[in-house]
């Protein structure tokens, strides 16, 4: 097994490891030690069906159920395809595929968001593209000015699924949705839990600011959302067969970037997202 850093500070590549047996004790400690250290993870080569992957997942705690819905109503499963692949054929319009290349953090509008995702390539466009891109809030939150900073501490953001579409221009959130996301309440700046370390937490479900005109949150959540995705935040992830992406949710934003041929050519990619059962978010 070989763990090779990709920058500095933010993912690392892991070889020689087979996913799609049963994960030792020795494995799950370096792995969790891994994505401590780097974040984001991209475990290479692997051969995963549905199965391996969901099985993988839960070696890290208990996988989350996504609210969202099929344009058929049908909420999906928990472990899911993320594709522009259409079920008769073709390619799909399906505004959900849209909204994932906006900036967000996945589950911010469930009480206590989770903690992992894991993302692997099932089939990638031939012509390359289909990247992944993520911004490091920690340091975006460092990167802010101490004044800044004692002015955000405190401030409560409501993040709310259903009203995505302020963002992101996808359809508005069904009844079904609404009833099962609600709007949620986090701290603009986030403490990572069992940790001194803290981060900006933004992204497409964040809509206002407790106590604070619409506008003037509109304004300030934009100024910095702008600031948060600066590219030496920045990490891109360029997709290879048999990749198996896996990261910390709590102090990181990322989106899908449409760099190929989204009308002719098929991006899928299977997800899963781990449950933080830790705590509540400080």
């Amino acid at each position: 097994m070989q763990i090779k850093k990709l920058t500095k500070n933010l993912a690392a590549a892991m070889t020689g490891v087979d996913l799609s047996k049963p994960i030792s004790a020795e494995l799950k400690n370096t792995l969790r030690e891994t994505i401590a250290a780097h974040r984001i993870l991209v475990v290479k080569n692997q051969t995963l069906d549905s199965d391996a992957q969901e099985a993988f997942s839960e070696c890290f705690g208990e996988l989350l159920h996504p609210v969202t819905r099929r344009p058929d109503g049908i909420r999906l499963p928990q472990t899911h395809e993320i594709t522009n692949a259409a079920k008769e054929g073709g390619i799909s319009n399906d505004q959900y595929l849209g909204a994932t290349a906006f900036w967000h953090t996945d589950g911010a509008y469930f009480p206590v968001p989770p903690l992992y995702t894991t993302l692997y390539a099932v089939k990638l466009p031939p012509s390359g593209g289909g990247d992944t891109e993520f911004v490091d809030m920690r340091a975006a939150y460092d990167a802010l000015p101490q004044a800044q900073k004692q002015a955000l501490d405190g401030l409560q953001v409501v993040h709310s699924h259903a009203e995505k579409n302020l963002v992101s221009g996808a359809r508005a959130g069904t009844m079904d949705e609404v009833r099962d996301a609600p709007p949620v309440i986090h701290p603009m700046i986030r403490t990572i839990e069992g940790t001194e370390q803290r981060a900006l937490y933004l992204g497409m479900y964040a809509v206002r600011i407790l106590g604070m005109p619409d506008e003037e949150a509109r304004k300030l959540l934009a100024e910095l959302h702008e600031h948060s995705i600066q590219p030496e935040f920045r990490y891109t992830h360029v997709w290879e067969p048999g990749d198996l992406m896996m990261w910390d949710n709590r102090s990181l934003m990322h989106r899908a970037v449409g760099n190929f041929d989204m009308d002719r050519e098929v991006r899928t990619l299977r997800r899963t997202v781990v449950k933080n059962l830790e705590s509540a978010m400080a």
